[in-house]
């Protein structure tokens, strides 16, 4: 069975990322807004945006939105990468708002992913407002594995941003370039979370990692037959971690067939709402 090729950084493709950023930028724009809740996604975004707008006049502000049910340890985090990059750090606490939300609607106590939902679009409205304020573009975070692979994001939350500067990198990659713009390890590899609801994690809400995801993705896109793609090497070895790890599934065919799943709705979801990626070329080996 053929191996399943994987996208691999190149040396130029920090350089064309920052390039895209500086082209993209409408004209009309003064600068551009980012949410930072200390993770690599929003962390790798904010240093690649704070290179690109270097010695342009463009100027990037970062906030970081905490909820009553926000880590400490998020905003803190925030504030290291902001200083690191040298942005501008704005905390807006949005508990107010989310407990407004519930008082309007109660059955949302009822319906915790529901509300991790209205939180996220709370957060887009703030966002969008204060961009509108400062004349500037939204800046997403979400990774291809993600966005594309699953459809890991709120329609109208998170993914309503102008333009998405990692949307075609898998996390994967996400953390190599971390690596390489100098952000702290313990950033790197902290425990993926949306932070919309307690004690959540990426990978127990989902079942899989992310490696897992960017393999399966992989496979069906250069072709592989979903039992191929089930039985492969690459896929078990994978498999074999996440349930070391912890996984909601009982076989990884049930894994398999729930992320072709997401994939489907994530395409339908993707139609919607669709910031611009870069288009730049990944070799895989």
């Amino acid at each position: 069975m053929r191996k399943i090729l994987l996208p691999k950084l190149e040396a130029h493709t920090f350089a064309d990322i920052i390039a895209w950023i500086h082209d993209t930028v409408p004209p009309w724009a003064e600068g551009a807004v980012l949410g930072m809740s200390g993770g690599i996604d929003s962390s790798v975004v904010a240093a690649l945006t704070a290179k690109a707008f270097q010695g342009t006049g463009l100027k990037l502000r970062g906030y970081a939105l905490p909820s009553q049910i926000s880590s400490l340890a998020d905003t803190t985090d925030a504030g290291i990468v902001a200083k690191l990059c040298q942005i501008p750090l704005e905390v807006v606490p949005i508990g107010d708002l989310t407990c407004s939300m519930r008082e309007v609607l109660p059955g949302l106590t009822d319906q915790p992913r529901t509300a991790g939902n209205a939180t996220a679009r709370q957060r887009a409205v703030i966002l969008w407002t204060l961009a509108e304020m400062n004349h500037s573009v939204v800046m997403g975070t979400g990774n291809h594995d993600e966005d594309y692979g699953v459809g890991y994001y709120t329609l109208t939350g998170d993914g309503l941003v102008h333009m998405n500067p990692i949307g075609f990198l898998p996390k994967r990659l996400v953390r190599d370039l971390g690596g390489e713009l100098g952000l702290p390890e313990r950033l790197i590899r902290r425990e993926p979370t949306a932070g919309l609801e307690k004690d959540q994690t990426d990978a127990k809400d989902l079942g899989y990692s992310y490696e897992f995801i960017e393999l399966v993705i992989e496979a069906m896109d250069q072709g592989f037959a979903v039992g191929d793609i089930i039985y492969h090497r690459q896929i078990l070895v994978e498999w074999e971690r996440v349930q070391k790890a912890g996984s909601k599934f009982g076989s990884v065919s049930e894994a398999v067939v729930d992320i072709l799943h997401r994939h489907a709705i994530a395409e339908a979801k993707g139609t919607l709402v669709r910031p611009r990626v870069p288009s730049i070329h990944l070799p895989r080996s």
